[in-house]
C-alpha cells in the first residue's frame, strides 16, 4: 500500500476538522485537490460508521471448518476505524497458507483467532507522464480495489465488552512466554455493594499443572468476602494449550465511605519463579448515586482521541478455533462483536415493549413473569444477605409429589420446631418414631482430596447434608459450588470406625480462603410397623403310652439259726445274789433290692415344648409298685426292710 492510498483511506480515530474543495470557474485542479475530495467524503463516512453504528460484523461472515481448511461465507463488517469490509463471495482456504500460521506445525493443541482486516490493492496499470517538462512516460495504477485480508493470530481473550469494567495487566512474560495475568474490576460501585473482581490468566504457551499465585493488596476500606485466602492470596492451577484462559473470581465489599480505592498485586508466583508484578492498579470509585449515570457521563465525555477497542489491531475476529498436532481444526467458537443496525434494535426494543405487531400485548415481560403468582422461573438468591422484603413461596412435597406451595407452614400433632442458628436452619422433631441420636456437624477444608470423617453415630443409619461455612461460622445449606468443582459424601464398603464416611473434593482451582465445607450427619428414624400375626392352631399328636408290667422276683431269705446256751446257775445257800443277765443284741442284715428304672419319653410338637397333659396324668396316676416285700419281717430291733427306687417322670428327650 503506497502513501497515496494511505492518505485517502486512513481514517484514523482522532477527531480533526474536515476540509473540502472550493470550486470556482477556471480553478486548476491538481492531484492533491482530487485526493482532498476523496479524503473528505471517506472520513465523513468513517466517522459516522464508528461513532454512530459501532464496529463488528454487520451480517454474514459465518465460519465453518473441515480438516485443515476454513470456509468464510459472504458478509459485511465495519472495522474500528469505520471502514467497510465486504466479502462478496464464499472463500475457502487452508489455514497453513494464512499469515500468522506458525512456520512449524504445533505439537500440542493451539488456539488461534481468525481475523478479518481491511485491505487495498492497486489495479489497471496505465502509462503516465513522469514529468511534464521532459514528456517521459511511466506506469501508474488507475484504480484502487478495496478488499480484505484473512490472517491468524494466537488467540487473545475478548475484552469483557462491559463498559462498567476496566482491565489492567498485572504481569506479562515477554521472555519466558508463559503467562499473561490481568485483573477485571468494576469502575464504579455503590457503598455497601457486593461486587466481583476477576483474575484472568492467559497461557502464552502450553502448560500442565502450572500453579499461579497472586497476592492482592486490598485497602482497609475494602473488605474481602469470599474467593481469596485469609492472606488475600489467589491460587490458580493452569492446564491447557497456548491461548487457554483460566479465571478466578473473588468478591469484595466497600466498608467505608465514598471515594476511590485502588486494588493492586503485591506479589505473584508463576511455577517456581517469583517475578515482579507490573500492576498499575485497578481504580474503583465508590459512589452513592446510580452507576448508570457515571457510565453515561463517562461515555459522552470521552473524546475518542484513540480507538478504545483496537489499541493493538484493527482486525475483526470471525472465529476462534483450536489446531491439533496433525494440523486439523478440532473446535471453533463464534464471534462476539456485532453491529446492531437501527431496524434490528427497533425489533428488539419493540419486542421488549410488547409491540402488538410483534407479540401478544397480553404477554408479560419475561422478567416480570418470574415474579408473578405461579411464575416458574427460578430466582437465584445465592450469596444474598438479609431477608427478602416479601415472603417467598416454599414448595412442600410428600413422597416426591408436590402438595402445596405457600409462604408459611404450620406444624401440629407432636411436632416441635426449634431455631438452629449454628446450622442456619429450623430443626423439626416429629414424635412417635424410633428414638434416634441427635444430628452431628463438622467442617473440612475446601481443598482437593478425600477426607474421612467420623459422624459419631456409630451403627445408627444416617444421611449427610453438605453446605459451606464462612469465617464467621455462618453455615449455608445446601452446598453451592463453582463450575467444575465437585464435593461428594460417600460411605466406603467397610467404614472404620462405624459411623464414618468420606468427603471427596475435586476441581478446586482457587485458594479455599475462609470458606470450609460443612457437613451434617442426620440419623435416620426407622418407623417400626405394627405387625398383626395370625393366631396359630396347634394340633397335638395322640400319644399312646403303654406302661409295662413289672414282675418283681420273690426273694428267698435264709435266716440264721441262733443257739442260745443258758448256763446252769448254782445258787449258794444263804443270801440269794442278784443275777445280772447279759444283754444280747442280734443284728440282721437284709439285702437291698434295686428295681430296674423305666424312663418314659414323649416326642412333643415342635412349637409347644411342654409335657403333654395326658402323659403327666398317666405318670401321676400310676400305682405304687409293691411286691411280696411287704411280708418281709423286720428284725427284732425294727430294722428297715428293702428299698424300692421308682424314677420320677419328666425327663427331657
Amino acid at each position: 500500500m503506497n502513501s497515496t492510498t494511505d492518505t485517502i483511506n486512513d481514517a484514523g480515530t482522532s477527531l480533526t476538522p474536515f476540509q473540502r474543495n472550493r470550486y470556482f470557474y477556471g480553478k486548476l485542479m491538481m492531484v492533491r485537490d482530487f485526493l482532498a475530495e476523496q479524503v473528505y467524503m471517506n472520513r465523513k463516512r468513517h466517522l459516522i460508521n464508528r461513532m454512530v453504528d459501532g464496529w463488528g460484523i454487520v451480517c454474514g461472515l459465518g465460519v465453518t471448518s473441515s480438516g485443515a481448511s476454513i470456509t468464510v461465507s459472504p458478509g459485511v463488517a465495519i472495522d474500528c476505524c469505520g471502514r467497510e469490509i465486504v466479502v462478496d463471495q464464499q472463500v475457502t482456504v487452508q489455514i497453513s497458507t494464512l499469515n500468522g500460521y506458525p512456520t512449524t506445525a504445533p505439537t500440542t493443541p493451539t488456539a488461534f483467532d481468525l481475523c478479518l482486516a481491511y485491505s487495498e490493492c492497486l489495479q489497471e496499470p496505465v502509462s503516465a507522464l513522469a514529468n511534464a517538462s521532459t514528456c517521459e512516460e511511466s506506469c501508474e495504477y488507475n484504480r484502487i480495489q478495496e478488499t480484505y485480508q484473512l490472517s491468524l493470530r494466537p488467540s487473545i481473550p475478548p475484552s469483557s465488552g462491559n463498559p462498567l469494567n476496566s482491565t489492567v495487566t498485572i504481569y506479562s512474560d515477554s521472555t519466558g512466554n508463559t503467562v499473561k495475568i490481568q485483573r477485571i474490576a468494576p469502575q464504579w460501585v455503590n457503598t455497601g455493594q457486593l461486587f466481583a473482581i476477576t483474575l484472568q490468566v492467559t497461557l502464552l504457551s502450553a502448560a500442565s499443572n502450572l500453579k499461579v499465585q497472586i497476592t492482592e493488596n486490598l485497602p482497609a476500606s475494602l473488605k474481602m468476602v469470599q474467593g481469596l485466602s485469609a492472606q488475600n492470596v489467589a491460587t490458580i492451577n493452569c492446564n491447557g494449550s497456548a491461548g487457554s484462559v483460566v479465571s478466578l473470581v473473588y468478591w469484595a465489599q466497600p466498608a467505608g465511605a465514598t471515594g476511590a480505592v485502588i486494588v493492586s498485586a503485591s506479589a505473584i508466583q508463576v511455577g517456581d519463579a517469583s517475578p515482579t508484578p507490573s500492576d498499575p492498579g485497578s481504580k474503583i470509585q465508590v459512589i452513592s448515586g446510580p452507576v448508570i449515570d457515571q457510565l453515561v457521563a463517562s461515555y459522552f465525555s470521552n473524546t475518542l482521541t484513540s480507538c478504545p477497542t483496537c489499541a493493538t489491531t484493527d482486525a475483526i475476529v470471525l472465529a476462534t478455533f483450536t489446531v491439533n498436532s496433525s494440523g486439523n481444526i478440532t473446535g471453533a467458537s463464534p464471534p462476539t462483536q456485532f453491529v446492531y443496525d437501527n431496524l434490528l434494535l427497533y425489533y428488539l426494543l419493540s419486542y421488549q415493549a410488547n409491540d402488538p405487531r410483534l407479540s401478544d400485548p397480553r404477554t408479560p415481560l419475561p422478567h416480570a413473569a418470574t415474579h408473578e403468582a405461579g411464575g416458574s422461573d427460578v430466582i437465584n438468591v445465592n450469596n444474598l444477605s438479609g431477608v427478602l422484603s416479601q415472603p417467598q413461596n416454599v414448595q412442600a412435597l410428600l413422597n416426591g409429589a408436590a402438595v402445596a406451595a405457600r409462604t408459611r407452614m404450620n406444624f401440629t400433632g407432636g411436632v416441635t420446631v426449634t431455631d438452629d442458628a449454628a446450622n442456619n436452619w429450623a430443626l423439626i422433631n416429629v414424635s412417635g418414631g424410633s428414638t434416634a441420636p441427635a444430628a452431628t456437624t463438622g467442617t473440612v477444608a475446601n481443598t482437593n482430596g478425600t477426607v474421612t470423617v467420623n459422624s459419631g453415630l456409630g451403627s445408627t443409619p444416617f444421611s449427610v447434608v453438605l453446605g459451606t461455612e464462612d469465617a464467621t461460622g455462618t453455615a449455608q445449606y445446601p452446598l453451592t459450588l463453582p463450575t467444575g468443582v465437585s464435593v461428594v459424601a460417600q460411605v466406603p464398603a467397610s467404614a472404620t470406625p462405624p459411623g464414618s464416611f468420606q468427603i471427596v473434593i475435586s476441581g478446586v482451582t482457587e485458594a479455599p480462603g475462609a470458606v470450609n465445607i460443612r457437613w451434617c450427619a442426620i440419623p435416620a428414624v426407622v418407623e417400626i410397623p405394627t405387625l398383626t400375626l395370625p393366631t396359630p392352631t396347634l394340633t397335638l399328636p395322640t400319644h399312646t403310652i403303654t406302661i409295662p408290667t413289672l414282675t418283681l422276683p420273690t426273694p428267698t431269705l435264709t435266716l440264721p439259726t441262733h443257739t442260745i446256751t443258758i448256763p446252769t446257775l448254782t445258787l449258794p445257800t444263804g443270801t440269794v445274789p442278784t443275777i445280772t443277765h447279759p444283754t444280747f443284741t442280734i443284728t440282721e442284715t437284709h439285702p437291698t433290692f434295686t428295681l430296674p428304672t423305666h424312663t418314659i419319653f414323649e416326642t412333643l410338637h415342635p412349637t409347644a415344648p411342654v409335657l403333654h397333659p395326658a402323659v403327666a396324668t398317666a405318670v401321676a396316676s400310676s400305682p405304687v409298685v409293691s411286691g411280696p416285700l411287704g411280708d418281709i419281717p423286720t428284725g427284732p430291733e425294727g430294722a428297715a426292710g428293702p428299698s424300692i427306687i421308682v424314677p420320677q417322670p419328666g425327663g427331657n428327650e
